[in-house]
């Protein structure tokens, strides 16, 4: 193996191209690893020359990865993961330690986990950082490709299974419950299948394409709810709820949650319907890279741990 030519580069580079070619900008790029634009813009300049190819092009008001680039940056996503990990110490000491981790995060985990977690794992790393990115922003290609290293995800049973490399850990079972505000009017109607279908609805978004099971299994019979709004959040959907005559169906531990704060009710969906949601499973998911990683280890354990106490 010959390393000459590694020994002679600085890899400091390769994580600005990174972060370079994951904002398709000099100055968020420089914003991102705190360098100024000047700086940045002297670094794109080494890495054009290394690469021997521009890398980033004008087009329009903004930049295009070149296709030499867009390799690159797949490359990058399994090899700065790697990298990192090489340098993280042989034990992980959590009350030292001042690592941050990387987490996709759907929201309803604020509600039902963070509680748990959070107020032990201050006491027990005081100083590790948590990166919480939006869940749907990435799914699971951020865990596949390293821009993440854990996962809370949820969905419905019988659960997909998994892409090659990805482990699972199942947080809590849960299922759906209908929610609407207590002023609503339409609470005095019966509880019934045609009160639901004439209810107006917030739908929320799921992370996977496709209808979701109730709306397959209603247009199946011939019926249809009525969505005048869809939202990408569980908070959304509720406070959409709170301020209007809609109804939404969310997942019944964070249901039971808010109706503790807010003054919601709370409906099985009826009983006359002729079918059921079958259980939704939240997930805690990392990749098998990380098995050998004892910070991830550890805070993966911490997870579990603490959510069944």
């Amino acid at each position: 193996m010959n390393l000459s030519r590694l020994a002679k580069t600085d890899l400091n580079l390769l994580v600005s191209l990174n972060a370079l070619l994951e904002n398709m900008s000099v100055s968020r790029a420089a914003t991102q690893l705190n360098l100024t634009q000047s700086a940045m813009s002297k670094t794109l300049t080494r890495l054009r020359l290394l690469f021997d190819d521009p890398l980033l092009v004008r087009q329009g008001q903004g930049m295009k990865a070149t296709p030499r680039a867009e390799a690159l940056f797949q490359q990058l996503q399994q090899l700065l993961p790697q990298l990192e990990q090489l340098l993280q110490p042989a034990c992980f000491d959590p009350a030292s330690s001042d690592r941050t981790f990387r987490l996709s995060v759907i929201d309803g985990a604020y509600t039902l986990f963070f509680p748990k977690w959070l107020p032990k794992l201050r006491k027990l790393a005081p100083h590790i950082r948590l990166e919480c990115f939006p869940a749907q922003d990435l799914g699971l290609d951020g865990l596949i490709a390293g821009q993440q290293e854990l996962a809370i995800t949820a969905q419905d049973e019988p659960v997909a299974p998994l892409p090659n490399g990805l482990r699972q850990h199942t947080l809590m079972t849960d299922r759906y419950l209908c929610v609407a505000a207590n002023h609503n009017p339409r609470l005095r109607h019966p509880w019934q299948l045609a009160t639901f279908l004439a209810w107006p609805q917030v739908h929320i978004h799921c992370e996977w394409d496709g209808d979701w099971l109730l709306d397959s299994e209603l247009a199946r019979l011939g019926h249809q709810r009525q969505v005048m709004m869809q939202v990408s959040s569980l908070q959304a959907a509720m406070q959409s709820v709170l301020c209007s005559d809609l109804l939404t169906i969310l997942p019944a531990a964070y249901a039971a949650q808010m109706a503790q704060q807010y003054p919601l009710t709370l409906l099985e969906l009826p009983m006359t319907l002729p079918l059921s949601l079958p259980p939704l499973r939240q997930q805690l998911i990392w990749h098998q890279r990380s098995d050998n990683d004892p910070g991830l280890k550890w805070l993966t354990e911490f997870f579990i741990q603490a959510v069944q106490q």
